[in-house]
């Protein structure tokens, strides 16, 4: 009480450390924590720098097991300028207390969301963010943690994390957002497959032709042979559904280029030449089939012949 008569008769900091001091002894002596936290907030509103007295306060809720006083007074030190250390850790307590004797989910969402865009935060905030984001279907705060768990990934790594982040987006409809998600896992990545083969179910329900096609050729750009033949087959189809002939022409072409042996780009090309009445294409996937074939057929008997002469001069066996 002497000490509150005394706080009362100054201001400013002066008043503070008086009320301060109140509060310590209303814990230590006298276990009178509801009137620990009234001098200890009296101290805070009265202090030109309430740091110390914030730690203060957010110890003493914390032994007294005051949970909401603990979160709130937390809350209020993490604002101030502090160090990086001492905000992950007072970040990671007022999570346990969230989850934990207060049973907020949302304020810990709402913590983790925060966390994620400190640049000083920890590891456990990523982690943390990813599970609580897949056990609550909190698919805003899983696609967060992904993309947190980019940096300082490898390119495959940081493409994997772009890829789920897009899926968690388009389970919360996100649709913008998960384009941006698989375009930077491209960007990592330009031959994802997981991130072309979404990409394109987006741009292809949105009607956009034109990307569709840019895209598997990008993806063909950044594979070869039987891989790159595929993308540039899908490619070609969908400028055949845009009705763009020409360009799905061209396509086909590139793809037979990157698998001469395959016969699929040539039943594309024909297919198209018959759909739009075009002969010249049609001669020219009819004079394709012709070589392929011829060429398979030379290189069968080739092989026929040496498989022949090999017998030939092989040792025969006594009977």
């Amino acid at each position: 009480a002497l000490m509150e008569t005394r706080a009362a008769a100054v201001t400013g900091d002066a008043r503070a450390q008086w009320l301060s001091w109140a509060a310590q002894v209303a814990v230590t002596e006298l276990d009178d924590h509801p009137r620990a936290a009234k001098l200890f907030r009296d101290a805070i509103m009265s202090a030109s720098d309430p740091t110390d007295t914030l730690r203060e306060a957010y110890e003493a809720a914390i032994r007294a097991g005051d949970a909401p006083t603990a979160n709130n007074v937390g809350a209020a030190l993490i604002e101030r300028d502090i160090s990086p250390r001492e905000r992950a850790r007072l970040m990671r307590e007022r999570f346990e207390l969230l989850l934990g004797p207060l049973d907020d989910e949302a304020g810990a969402h709402a913590l983790l969301t925060t966390a994620l865009e400190d640049p000083d935060a920890e590891a456990w905030v990523r982690d943390a963010a990813r599970m609580e984001g897949a056990l609550a279907g909190n698919y805003d705060l899983l696609a967060l943690a992904h993309d947190a768990l980019t940096t300082g990934a490898s390119a495959e790594v940081a493409a994997a994390h772009h890829v789920a982040a897009a899926r968690a987006r388009l389970r919360a409809k996100n649709v913008d957002g998960a384009e941006k998600s698989l375009r930077a896992a491209l960007a990592e990545s330009p031959g994802s497959r997981y991130a072309v083969t979404l990409l394109e179910e987006i741009l292809r329900a949105r009607g956009d032709a034109d990307e569709v096609v840019q895209l598997l050729r990008n993806a063909a750009d950044a594979q070869r042979g039987a891989e790159a033949e595929l993308n540039l087959l899908l490619a070609g189809a969908a400028a055949e559904a845009g009705n763009e002939h020409a360009l799905a022409a061209d396509t086909y072409r590139e793809a037979l280029a990157q698998n001469p042996d395959a016969i699929a780009s040539i039943w594309a090309l024909e297919r198209l030449a018959r759909r739009t009445k075009n002969p010249a294409l049609l001669t020219e996937a009819l004079t394709a089939r012709a070589d392929r074939e011829r060429t398979m057929a030379s290189g069968s008997a080739s092989m026929r012949g040496a498989l022949l002469r090999r017998q030939a001069t092989r040792p025969r066996r006594p009977f």
